[in-house]
């Protein structure tokens, strides 16, 4: 019999049923609810119960969707009793969750709203009342539940804001409501009402269609203030002006559409010592929080370029703005020359071999200079206020005019400033009284120019001087395995050969091997082996520092004990707060990136006896420091760029970077500390050395081996702009040809070329394809409801033609019914939902009938989270077994409220016999091995096919034993003249895996490719 049979009875789950319902004593769980949000309690026998798949399906619902609420850290479990959500968690429900969960119906009224005085009045206020008919009622509200004539009612997180900030403004002192704070209430109003209009209620589904989902009304009439608009600017980008003289100014973008000369004229509204401000420009009030505010001060902490530095502010702006406080796409700098504030001046050169700076500095004026570079009273003005934006941004340096000038002194600074005004006759300004001096530092990275003939003939020409030791392991490598070893050895052999001083000596590499060829184990061998090279070499070992992502840290320290018989690390250290980073800091201890202005030299330069660590290492730090001999010190790349300075004091053995593309942009902190590292050798791993576009490549190995791609702008000019606009044979042309120019120092292989005892991979799909197991049944026709359901998505693109976002809509629409016809906008109660209605639940359905005879386990990759849930009610139904949900909200990591991803896993892979997992494809991505699984089924494709592989890979690895099978049902429409949607995205998907070959990863499909393909632009 094949893999279908239309004809035989579809399994009753008669030999795994489930929990039985008698066991349980309710049908729902208790509900209680107060002012700080909602918990639903039962007994543990109950919930274990539960937890087996069993119950009638009200109280089984509600586990199910507690449990996704867990899981996304949205609801907290409470062992032995429930679950609890809280009051903001509570105001984001949407309907279908509180129905339910059997929460209060939404408050559906609206309300009346007397305002008194006006916005400058300390008397200004809002009152309120309830207005469910035609006459105003008192009120009582407890967090996001409301009481108002004997009801309780829901609200919404917009109307609760809303709410919630009128009461803080009427509980404030007289004195305190000022018109700062009144405007604020203004602004948080309207930015409730805004809310409301954005507002997407979390029914657990983030996929549903925007035109008719989105949106709710806000029940609040503001009145006069109707006529202001509010906004938040999601992040602070740069502006950047070109003067007349040569010079440029830099001001910040709001992505508001205000100009640079609207904020300008109204940035005395700011108050750049507030994490919160309101900027009113006309109608508009701009609310900026804390994360804006910071960007806005960034920019004014350097707001102009004097000419004679645009060069160096092109070439790096990452020395004048911090890219993690500004949107800088695009912008890069590079290579270590010593650490120092991060502001528009020239730093000094600093040696490799240690921070020794060099007395050659640009020269930054005394403060008494103020006094005489404003000639008009106009450019006094703007001299005070580029002191004042220094200030506030805890600069040292001012940039005024073309000069850079030392404020570090407030008294003489204000001295030099007072004798300028006296000159025009005008009192003195005030100015802000001395602030924290501190400024941030951190590594100034120098460019690195092409040296890449010298360095391929290094990296071809490097052999190994002593045979490899396969001894001590507690398993034996694959061939891939050894050669990717001995790969990386003879690249760590030459870099401890060559001399630091040498400008083409060999630094590093990138590993990036597809996913699931054991990369980590093949680092830990080569580790040990350099250690030996090292003892060889007449040398005490150095320590080796990894760094990962948070959540592989529990994947590594796995990996060493199931490694090696002994760990050939002296010890290991897990560099975090919550286990050995208080080992090694120093009581009291500041933040590294933070500096004192008083410290810094002419040059904005810490000197090295300047240098104040947080961390004990170096050899004044005695027997305890951090850097010990042969250890191996694990951290992430937050606590990299939090304590860089220390790590940076330190000379590592080998630095290696896992995941690194967190080290992508060479803006960020990370990026600046993973390029200024000192070690004799520094590994890149990363399955994507290409993640979205050739930017990430050069970043990256511009960390492992600088100079073998030269700088941004020559690698930009020979292998990203030669190939703008060009065909695909012409992108696969260069593409190729640039993995052979990187080839001796990044290794990339295929796992199906290289674990020959993999057991095979076959991808069924519902259509003929290279590589594909052609299987008729995944053709599937679209049942009766769904078929007539597609034809009215395509009939109202006709009805919006014309409208802005017609397309987008009916493309969102199309999407969503050839995943399931369900009506999304009915309540649970009155919503009949058939997993038959749909043409690809069904094929995957009767995929899961054969696993289960099998014995098998499978994984479901779905996005869409509505039909995560409705499919984890239907599979528990049909099979009696707990079906767990991994999203993009699912924990990294365990805590204190919600269960991590890898333990979900755990609890998959250990379970017995048959078994089903939903996981997201957005969510497959690092830390998830799920070989348990041997049935991957795309019930909901990645638009993006890197992404689609990533997440097949979570079954498709070592560790595997069972055949692999990939299935990619199709729902087509019964009438061939009909475009169908699956039809068209299988396509695009194909065609761009045809760039797979080449260095580029496939770009992800875009909308409008598929706008294209379906015939709606």
């Amino acid at each position: 019999m094949g893999l279908f049979d239309r004809n035989r009875q579809r399994a009753k789950a008669t030999d795994s049923t489930p929990a039985d319902v008698a066991a349980l004593d309710t049908t729902r769980l208790e509900l209680h609810m107060d002012a700080t949000g909602a918990t639903w309690t039962t007994n543990q026998e109950n919930l274990d119960a539960l937890d087996a798949g069993g119950g009638a399906a009200t109280i089984a619902d509600q586990f199910i969707v507690l449990s996704m609420l867990e899981e996304a850290g949205s609801a907290l479990k409470l062992p032995g009793i429930g679950f609890s959500v809280s009051t903001e968690d509570i105001a984001r429900l949407g309907d279908d969750v509180a129905t339910i969960l059997a929460l209060p119906s939404t408050y559906s009224g609206k309300f009346s709203v007397e305002r008194r005085s006006n916005t400058t009045s300390a008397s200004f206020e809002f009152s309120v009342r309830a207005l469910r008919g035609e006459h105003p009622e008192p009120y009582t509200r407890a967090g996001a539940f409301l009481q108002t004539g004997g009801s309780w009612y829901r609200l919404t997180s917009p109307v609760m804001h809303a709410l919630a900030a009128i009461d803080s403004h009427q509980a404030m002192a007289t004195e305190d409501r000022g018109e700062i704070a009144n405007v604020r209430l203004i602004a948080q109003l309207q930015r409730a009402q805004l809310e409301a209009k954005e507002f997407r209620p979390n029914d657990l589904d983030e996929d549903v269609d925007s035109s008719s989902s989105v949106g709710t009304a806000f029940p609040l009439d503001l009145g006069y203030f109707q006529r202001f608009q509010t906004s938040t600017p999601e992040k602070v980008g740069l502006t950047v002006e070109e003067m007349g003289d040569g010079s440029l100014a830099l001001s910040p973008n709001l992505g508001t559409g205000h100009g640079p000369g609207e904020l300008r004229e109204r940035r005395h509204q700011l108050a750049l010592d507030r994490d919160e401000n309101v900027l009113r420009i006309d109608n508009d009030l701009i609310l900026l929080e804390k994360e804006q505010m910071d960007g806005v001060r960034e920019i004014y902490r350097h707001p102009h370029i004097p000419a004679e530095r645009v060069g160096d502010f092109y070439e790096a702006p990452g020395s004048f703005i911090d890219a993690e406080k500004v949107d800088m796409e695009g912008v890069f700098s590079v290579r270590v020359k010593g650490i120092g504030v991060l502001a528009p001046v020239s730093f000094n050169e600093a040696a490799e071999s240690g921070i020794q700076w060099i007395d050659e500095a640009d020269e930054v004026l005394e403060p008494e200079i103020l006094a005489e570079i404003a000639e008009t009273e106009d450019a006094l003005t703007e001299v005070e206020e580029s002191v004042q934006r220094a200030r506030s941004g805890r600069a040292s340096i001012a940039t005024c005019g073309e000069h850079l000038v030392d404020i570090s002194d407030s008294q003489r600074v204000d001295a030099s400033l007072f004798r300028a005004r006296q000159k025009f006759l005008e009192p003195v300004s005030p100015l802000p009284g001395k602030a924290d001096d501190a400024v941030q530092v951190g590594f100034i990275i120098r460019e690195a120019h092409s040296l890449s003939a010298r360095l391929r003939t290094a990296a071809l020409e490097a052999d190994l001087h002593f045979p490899i030791e396969y001894s001590g392991l507690r398993r034996e490598p694959f061939p891939h395995q050894r050669e990717g070893i001995e790969w990386m050895v003879r690249l760590m052999s030459a870099a401890l050969a060559g001399r630091r001083d040498q400008g083409a000596r060999i630094q590093g590499a990138i590993l990036a091997d597809d996913m699931g060829l054991g990369k980590t184990f093949m680092i830990l061998v080569a580790l040990r082996e350099m250690k030996k090279l090292e003892q060889r070499g007449g040398h005490e070992p150095r320590p080796m520092l990894a760094v990962l992502p948070l959540s592989l840290i529990d994947n590594w320290k796995d990996e060493i004990s199931e490694t090696f018989t002994r760990s050939p690390f002296n010890d290991v250290v897990v560099l975090q707060a919550s286990e050995d980073l208080n080992r090694f800091k120093y009581r009291g201890a500041q933040r590294e990136s933070a500096a004192s202005a008083s410290l810094l030299d002419a040059a904005g330069m810490l000197a090295e006896d300047d240098l104040t660590l947080s961390l004990a290492v170096g050899p004044q730090a005695g027997e305890d420091r951090l850097d010990q001999p042969g250890r191996l010190v694990i951290t992430t790349y937050e606590t990299l760029a939090s304590y860089q300075l220390s790590l940076g004091q330190v000379e590592w053995g080998a630095v290696i970077f896992d995941e690194a593309q967190k080290t992508k942009n060479p803006e960020t902190l990370a990026a600046r500390a993973a390029k200024g590292l000192k070690a004799w050798f520094k590994l890149i791993c990363t399955g994507t050395p290409v993640e979205n576009r050739l930017k990430d490549l050069w970043s990256l190995m511009d960390t492992a081996q600088p100079a073998l791609l030269g700088t941004w702008p020559e690698f930009n000019r020979e292998w990203v702009r030669s190939v703008e606009n060009s065909s695909t044979e012409v992108q696969l042309a260069k593409g190729r040809a640039l993995a052979e120019h990187v080839r001796p120092f990044m290794l990339r292989r295929i796992k199906e070329e290289h674990l020959k005892n993999l057991p095979p991979k076959t991808i069924h799909s519902g259509l003929p394809g290279v590589g594909l197991d052609y299987m008729p049944e995944l053709h599937r026709h679209m049942p009766e409801e769904q078929a007539h359901k597609y034809l009215q998505a395509l009939s109202s693109h006709s009805a919006r033609s014309g409208k802005k976002g017609a397309a987008l809509k009916t493309l969102q629409g199309l999407k969503t019914v050839s995943l399931h016809p369900v009506d999304r906008h009915a309540s649970p109660a009155a919503r009949e939902v058939s997993p038959e209605a749909a043409a690809r639940v069904e094929a995957t359905l009767e995929i899961l009938d054969q696993v289960r005879e099998g014995g098998e386990k499978a994984i479901v990759f779905l996005i869409d989270k509505m039909l995560q849930r409705l499919m984890a009610r239907w599979l528990q139904d049909r099979y009696g077994v707990r079906v767990h949900i991994i999203n993009g909200d699912t924990q990294a990591l365990a805590g204190d409220r919600s269960p991590s991803r890898k333990q979900l896993i755990a609890d998959f892979q250990r379970r017995e016999g048959f078994g089903v997992i939903i996981i997201s494809p957005v969510a497959a991505g690092t830390g998830l091995t799920v070989t348990a699984a041997n049935h991957a089924i795309h019930l909901e494709r990645h638009w993006n096919p890197a992404k689609e592989a990533q997440a097949t890979d979570r079954i498709y690895r070592i560790g595997q034993q069972r055949p692999v099978h990939v299935y990619l049902p199709l729902a087509i429409h019964p009438d061939d003249s009909i475009r169908s949607f699956d039809l068209n995205l299988n396509q695009l998907l194909q065609q761009k895996l045809d760039l797979k070959d080449a260095v580029v990863v496939p770009e992800a499909v875009s909308e409008k490719e598929m706008l294209s393909a379906l015939g709606l632009e």
